[in-house]
């Protein structure tokens, strides 16, 4: 995309840093916020249901429904982030490859389309098996 954009060694720089400024601004936003929502500071810590931010909906909705969409919501997000982390990488890893810039580029620059299919459902069992990160 950078190769799209008039004087993009000034534009793309300059594009990033405003949104490193901006989701920092976002990020300390939502930090305070959540922090006035910390009802009962005892509570959250020793939480029985495994996650402390789960606690904080709870005590925050005064209800697991509502508590539990927002904890959907946060997990859905958080799955897409990751698709789009992957995707990322394994481009630039594939440029890269494409470029002799990594070791054993030769391995990473090609495309082989009949072990595409296996590929992908070794992915999503691998995702499956994977433990949940949001569980301690």
């Amino acid at each position: 995309m950078a190769e799209e954009v008039r004087d993009a060694a000034h534009v793309i720089p300059r594009a990033m840093m405003w949104k490193w400024l901006g989701n920092g601004l976002l990020g300390w936003v939502m930090a305070i916020t959540f922090c006035f929502c910390v009802t009962d500071t005892g509570s959250v810590p020793t939480t029985p249901l495994g996650t402390p931010f789960i606690q904080v909906f709870v005590d925050t909705t005064k209800s697991v429904g509502d508590a539990t969409a927002l904890t959907v919501l946060i997990l859905v997000i958080a799955i897409f982030a990751c698709v789009a982390v992957v995707a990322a990488s394994s481009r630039q890893v594939f440029a890269f490859a494409c470029d002799n810039g990594i070791p054993f580029g030769h391995v990473s620059s090609k495309v082989c389309f009949t072990q595409a299919g296996s590929a992908g459902e070794l992915e999503i069992l691998n995702a499956g098996i994977r433990r949940d990160p949001f569980i301690h």
